[in-house]
């Protein structure tokens, strides 16, 4: 009778035992299925276009989440499928959102009228200056892209001294009369370099640099401010309920 007493809470044992590694698998799965959807790991291979914020072989952690519970501002650095072939990825800094007008001169660039002080910049001191001057103004889901190493081009045909035509910015064909990325091909904003470890650092927005500029786009509701609404007029609903 004490064996099988003994043989009987062993196996129990061994079930909570069971039991409980199975959780722990199962949670391990859903925590890392979760990362896998909102966040991204890439190496940096730009041949030194987004120079000096980012390196080549860097490896860096894009945040996919970033826009789904927001919009992409001025100033994030992104990764973003090219429309003109969407299995490479490529990286650059947003100038323009939704809405604003930027203005590129000979020797500046400005958004809503505003001139930038571009300190995550690298300029070629000895190449000639930008070329090409234009204005556009960005319609919805539209943004303004540019390279943080602004002389990387410099001599090849029909590139700016900038990297700001179509061919550098990566866009369609059918938008290349406006010089924008369509928000659709944008996949996430790079955060952090994680490696090596001797360049650990978080990814620079430059909030300052672009703070001067007026808005023009409109406001972008984001998942998170529709939840916040719903949530604001459910007493609201629960009263005029009870009122009836």
């Amino acid at each position: 009778m004490m064996m099988n007493q003994q043989t009987y809470e062993q196996r129990v044992k061994r079930a909570h035992l069971a039991r409980e590694i199975i959780e722990v698998v199962l949670l391990v799965g859903i925590i890392i299925f979760v990362i896998q959807l909102g966040i991204k790991s890439y190496s940096v291979n730009t041949g030194g276009l987004m120079s000096p914020a980012l390196k080549d072989n860097q490896l860096v952690i894009v945040s996919k989440l970033s826009y789904v519970f927001g919009s992409p501002e001025r100033g994030d650095v992104i990764i973003y499928n090219d429309p003109l072939n969407t299995q490479q990825q490529r990286i650059q800094r947003i100038i323009g959102i939704p809405g604003d007008t930027v203005t590129i001169k000979l020797s500046s660039v400005s958004v809503n009228g505003h001139v930038l002080n571009e300190p995550y910049i690298t300029v070629d001191k000895t190449a000639p200056e930008n070329p090409t001057a234009f204005s556009v103004t960005l319609g919805k889901d539209q943004y303004f892209v540019a390279n943080d190493h602004r002389s990387v081009c410099t001599g090849q045909p029909g590139c700016t001294n900038d990297s700001r035509d179509p061919a550098s910015l990566g866009v369609s064909i059918a938008d290349q009369g406006t010089k924008s990325l369509d928000r659709r091909f944008i996949i996430g904003k790079v955060v952090f370099v994680y490696w090596p470890l001797n360049q650990m650092h978080g990814v620079d927005t430059y909030s300052s640099t672009f703070s001067g500029v007026a808005s023009r786009a409109p406001a972008q509701p984001s998942l998170f401010a529709g939840i916040t609404a719903l949530l604001a007029l459910a007493p609201i609903s629960r009263r005029a309920k009870a009122l009836w």
